[in-house]
């Protein structure tokens, strides 16, 4: 559990995640964000865009992984490879890339924006997540 709140400590954005399956559902879904926005990136042309939307999305689905993982070792013991976990964040980000791309053909940008910013103020978080899994993993 120590892991879990020391880790959680570390959004001060995200004060309203009082939980730590809000933070990781909030990564899980800012994943399918990004490959949504990788998507229309790609349908314009904008390569170079695209794929730093799909580096992000790596990027919020590794974060989901790794409290996820955090989160399971802390009840019950025992570890879990991160890919494990990837139902559960494919779970979440597919339903939501599905959103975002209805609120798109329906032009409801508003909605994406609400979304989008959610997403944008977790990168910097999101980012502490992956130097923590490169640190385990490189460490241990």
């Amino acid at each position: 559990m120590k892991k879990i709140i020391s880790l959680l400590l570390l959004l001060p954005v995200l004060v309203s995640a009082d939980t730590k399956t809000e933070v990781i559902n909030l990564f899980a879904d800012c994943s399918g964000l990004w490959e949504f926005l990788a998507i229309t990136d790609d349908a314009q042309g904008n390569d170079a865009s695209a794929k730093q939307m799909r580096e992000r999305r790596n990027g919020a689905v590794v974060a989901a992984q790794y409290l996820l993982a955090l989160e399971y070792e802390d009840r019950t013991g025992k570890k879990k490879m991160l890919k494990e976990f990837a139902n559960y964040v494919t779970g979440r980000s597919e339903p939501m890339k599905t959103a975002l791309m209805a609120f798109m053909e329906r032009q409801e940008f508003s909605l994406i924006e609400v979304e989008f910013h959610k997403c944008d103020a977790a990168l910097e978080i999101q980012d502490k997540y992956i130097q923590a899994v490169r640190d385990n993993v490189y460490r241990n």
